[in-house]
């Protein structure tokens, strides 16, 4: 199996679907999923971002999805290799991708027929929260974890898509949603 280490983990940008990784964030194997393998999406425009714009000729499929999951899953098993968690992660902000919500569900029935151990996860900047549909699915679905980075970004000094009022603090917005969330699901907000 070819898990990426800390150091060198950025090399999904390349184009990856499904990749293994081992995170200081979860504490060992993470399985992440990138929802755009072809190119950066995200609401934000962030200068400490660590995903760089980019270009391939490789496009989101989920039958890939599926198969690419359900072997790594197999094959950390096979290397008793445990796996903390299937997160959504890659390059931009998963919630924006039109699979989201179809990925999610279908990495939640390969983690519970593969890997019911692992959690999963969902890293956002929490703009998606705004969206009344994908607001009441993260509410009802069987995500362990939402993380979303709170971030040192001022208005200022990250272009949003979404306008804020000068120096105010972006995740401000996301804030809309949090008190019901975390009702039903853990908020695991991490300073990045």
């Amino acid at each position: 199996m070819n898990i990426g280490t800390v150091t060198d983990h950025r090399s999904r940008e390349g184009g990856a679907i499904i990749y293994p990784v081992y995170s200081r964030r979860s504490g060992g194997l993470s399985i992440g999923i990138n929802l755009f393998p072809d190119n950066k999406v995200c609401s934000f425009d962030c200068p400490y971002c660590e995903v760089f714009p980019f270009e391939t000729d490789i496009v989101f499929n989920m039958d890939i999805m599926k198969t690419a999951l359900s072997s790594a899953v197999r094959e950390a098993k096979k290397n008793n290799i445990p796996i903390k968690d299937i997160c959504f992660s890659g390059n931009g902000e998963p919630t924006m991708s039109p699979h989201f919500i179809e990925a999610v569900k279908a990495a939640a029935i390969i983690r519970s027929e593969l890997a019911d151990e692992a959690k999963l996860v969902v890293i956002t900047n929490g703009s998606g929260l705004l969206n009344k549909d994908l607001f009441d699915f993260l509410a009802a679905a069987s995500i362990a974890s939402i993380i979303i980075p709170l971030n040192p970004a001022f208005s200022s000094t990250c272009n949003a898509s979404i306008v804020v009022p000068p120096g105010e603090v972006i995740f401000s917005l996301s804030v809309i949603g949090l008190s019901f969330l975390s009702r039903n699901i853990l908020i695991d907000p991490k300073i990045v």
